[in-house]
């Protein structure tokens, strides 16, 4: 019984913690990009600013009648030329409402220097690499050591330029550039978007890329009520918006943090089954060696004319009760440090925390309270305390009368 309650204890403890990691992680992904995204049909493979689409009363109301749609949140991206003096690099220029997407990324919170934009800003927000590669900014990491010995880093800014050039091809061929006052830098998650993003109001993108179409946007993204109904919502939303536009849920757009938390959920239960593995083998021998120290008592019992199948009823019993009383206490002993865990996670330091913020993630280390750990990890268990009950029923077929001498 202890060898089977430190095996639920163990891996409800670790397998409680993966979970809640692995929610942390999808939470980071779905405000970036909403729980559902539409876009106009083909725009997902060919981010085009000519497959754009016009977000008009009519569209919005068809995707606000899906009762499970909380908030849209229009942006029209587009890639531009971006300049400043000598130095030139592509960058995608986003224009958003800076409020509603304040609300899905936390933007305000990357903010390293400078000031939020507003819906009527004509300023700009730019990442923080490409910054530094356009020598916009002169930007230096310095690493604090708190009283309590705790190591904080903290990022300095200090402005080159208060202005940068973009020029780009807008909607249908339209001419697009500007010199933009810079608000403010951002440090953003990935390399990738570190060194290209630039955030506008949507108001400005759409004076700037689309002057003679209003309402122009390439993506809306969806926030909704019920996060479990992702995909009966994507499906309600095709049926209604038709094959016009192209409906896609977090997990077909971040496929890449989708496949990561797959192969790292593979080897966690990987490390379950050798824990499973080692508990299996020595809840066998220890069935092995009450078989082989009751032998003669069984013979004994077998030549009184007790029937075998009552016999082999009375060992099957036993293992199921070693079984169920392992597993009871493991769920037991183990839920209380999970409960608490999860309302008190392990708060990070460090650079640890500081890489899990620039991913929009809060600095945390969180414990999941789904039913299934517990339940998955007892039948588990009971399961295997039922195959090593194979082996005293083979044994106890094999009992002789004369085995009792």
């Amino acid at each position: 019984m202890s060898a089977i309650f430190m095996a639920v204890f163990l891996s409800v403890f670790m397998r409680s913690m993966q979970k809640g990691t692995y929610g942390q992680m999808m939470q980071g992904g779905i405000n970036q990009v909403g729980y559902i995204e539409i876009h106009k049909d083909g725009y997902w493979d060919n981010q085009n600013i000519n497959k754009a689409m016009v977000i008009s009363p009519e569209l919005r109301e068809n995707i606000l009648s899906v009762s499970n749609v909380k908030e849209v949140t229009p942006r029209l991206s587009n890639f531009g030329l971006c300049s400043s003096g000598k130095h030139t690099k592509a960058g995608m220029v986003v224009g958003t409402n800076p409020e509603l997407e304040n609300r899905h990324t936390a933007l305000a919170k990357k903010i390293i220097w400078g000031t939020y934009l507003n819906n009527d800003d004509n300023g700009i927000l730019v990442a923080e690499n490409l910054a530094k590669f356009l020598k916009l900014a002169k930007i230096t990491n310095d690493t604090i050591l708190e009283e309590n010995g705790t190591m904080t880093f903290e990022k300095k800014v200090e402005m080159l330029q208060d202005s940068l050039v973009i020029i780009s091809s807008g909607y249908q061929g339209n001419s697009a550039f500007g010199l933009f006052p810079i608000r403010g830098i951002v440090s953003l998650p990935t390399p990738q978007q570190n060194g290209s993003m630039i955030y506008m109001s949507l108001q400005e993108a759409q004076y700037v890329f689309s002057p003679y179409v209003p309402n122009l946007c390439t993506s809306v993204s969806l926030d909704l009520h019920d996060p479990k109904l992702v995909d009966e919502t994507q499906v309600e939303l095709s049926e209604i918006l038709g094959e016009k536009y192209e409906v896609m849920t977090w997990g077909s757009m971040l496929t890449e943090l989708v496949q990561s938390i797959e192969l790292d959920n593979a080897g966690g239960i990987m490390m379950m089954g050798l824990l499973y593995v080692i508990v299996g083998f020595g809840l066998l021998g220890t069935i092995i060696m009450i078989s082989l120290e009751r032998r003669k008592e069984m013979a004994v019992m077998v030549s009184v004319g007790m029937r075998k199948s009552r016999l082999t009823l009375m060992m099957i019993f036993e293992t199921i009760v070693l079984g169920i009383g392992g597993v009871v206490i493991g769920i037991f002993i183990s839920f209380p440090f999970v409960y608490y865990l999860n309302i008190n996670p392990i708060m990070l330091q460090g650079e640890m925390a500081a890489m899990m913020e620039t991913y929009n993630i809060e600095p945390i280390l969180p414990f999941s309270l789904d039913p299934m750990i517990f339940l998955g990890q007892g039948i588990v268990i009971l399961m295997i305390s039922f195959i090593s009950a194979l082996y005293p029923i083979y044994s106890i077929l094999r009992i002789k009368p004369t085995d009792a001498r």
